[in-house]
């Protein structure tokens, strides 16, 4: 079972959001503004459904179809808004491709999943 997505676990320092929106920082070069805005989709998104990104992080295992974009032709609104809600999930470490589309080749790749790292089957 993976451990509690409630705060902060296994020495680190930062909860969820904190860490995804440190990421985007720091491996996508986001700018501050940036990181808000998609903080603000997050939170609108968990609040439409009466839940936190915590809660998120542990329901979408039940309940992949809670946020995942629906493959059509275009982009929507709604699909941009869940790139950033699927963005977050992957920067917690949920695997929300299904089937592993990567080969670890060391430690560090794993590690770099982020502490939750789970594969779907």
């Amino acid at each position: 079972m993976p451990p509690s997505r409630r705060g902060p676990d296994r020495g680190e320092s930062e909860g969820p959001v904190d860490l995804w929106l440190r990421r985007l920082a720091q491996r996508l070069g986001l700018p501050p503004e940036e990181c808000e805005r998609r903080r603000a989709i997050l939170l609108s998104f968990c609040a439409e459904r009466g839940m936190g990104p915590s809660d998120l992080l542990d329901r979408w295992l039940a309940d992949p179809d809670l946020a995942r974009r629906r493959t059509k032709p275009g982009l929507t609104r709604a699909d941009a808004r869940l790139l950033v809600v699927e963005s977050f999930l992957i920067h917690n470490g949920i695997n929300i491709f299904g089937d592993l589309v990567c080969v670890p080749v060391s430690q560090k790749d794993l590690a770099d999943q982020g502490p939750w790292f789970t594969g779907r089957s």
